[in-house]
C-alpha cells in the first residue's frame, strides 16, 4: 500500500506528465516526489479508516496500520474490517510486508508490546 495507490484527479494530472517526445505521458496515480504527496495519501487513510480510529483500535501513519486489540478473535474481526475497507477503495497491501498475530511490535521506532 502507498502514494502510488492514491487516486489522482484529472487537475493533477497534467502536473504528474512526463514530456517524452514525440508524446506526452500522464500518470494515473501520484508521482513519488511529488510536493504534499505523503500528506494527501495520510488524510485518504484517516478518511477510509476514520471510525476505526474513533474507535481507537487502530492508529493510521501513512502505510503503517498497526491494530491494537486484547484477544485474537477481536484482533481478526478488526483485520477483517481494514481489509474490507481498503479493498472497497481500491487500496491493496503487499501480505508479505504484514506481520500478523504479533505481541510485540516496532512502530516509528518504539516497541509496542502487551506489557
Amino acid at each position: 500500500m502507498g502514494v502510488q495507490q492514491c487516486p489522482d484527479e484529472r487537475r493533477r494530472r497534467v502536473e504528474g506528465c512526463i514530456l517524452n517526445k514525440p508524446r506526452t505521458l500522464q500518470t494515473i496515480g501520484y508521482v513519488f516526489g511529488l510536493c504534499n504527496n505523503p500528506a494527501t495519501f495520510q488524510t485518504m487513510m484517516d478518511d477510509i479508516l476514520d471510525n476505526l480510529m474513533t474507535e481507537g483500535v487502530v492508529v493510521v501513519y501513512l502505510d503503517n496500520i498497526p491494530i491494537f486489540m486484547e484477544t485474537l478473535e477481536e484482533h481478526w474481526k478488526v483485520t477483517r474490517r481494514v481489509m474490507e475497507l481498503l479493498w472497497k477503495h481500491n487500496l491493496f497491501f503487499k501480505p508479505k510486508k504484514c506481520k500478523f498475530k504479533k505481541t510485540e511490535v516496532e512502530y516509528l521506532g518504539v516497541i509496542i508490546s502487551l506489557n
